[in-house]
């Protein structure tokens, strides 16, 4: 598995990374990738021509760096306390009248229930944002 497979099978519009964890540890990532292109050591190491004992070190590797990425971006995120600032942030930007009255809960949907925020904003609130802001943007 890759970098580029994780991004698109995870989908996690480039919030998470396993780039930035193997970045930190180039050296190693790049001695396990050359490994993984060596002849078999013995008989017992694997059936094809390359080390399959290598490709295990590897996938170690790289299944540590991923698990090490994610437990940074969930102390980074802190998604414990997402809600709250989520909220705070938005009563702000409403009472400096940056997002229009009850912005809050069109993004709690969202964060909560993963769904399309343009279909959850009534037309009137649509208006005023696109109005305001100009196209707003969305996957």
């Amino acid at each position: 598995m890759s970098h580029a497979v994780l991004l698109q099978t995870l989908d996690t519009g480039a919030v998470w990374s396993v780039a930035r964890g193997l970045a930190r540890q180039v050296d190693r990532y790049k001695s396990h990738l050359a490994a993984c292109d060596l002849g078999r050591r013995n008989d017992l190491d694997g059936r094809g021509n390359l080390r399959e004992e290598s490709l295990l070190a590897f996938s170690l590797f790289f299944l540590r760096t991923c698990i090490d990425q994610v437990a940074f971006m969930e102390e980074l995120m802190q998604p414990d306390r997402l809600r709250a600032r989520i909220v705070l942030w938005t009563e702000e930007e409403i009472r400096l009248d940056r997002l229009p009255p009850r912005s809050g809960a069109v993004l709690e949907a969202v964060l909560y229930r993963g769904a399309n925020w343009p279909a959850l904003m009534s037309p009137t609130c649509w208006a005023w944002a696109t109005a305001r802001h100009g196209a707003l943007s969305h996957r």
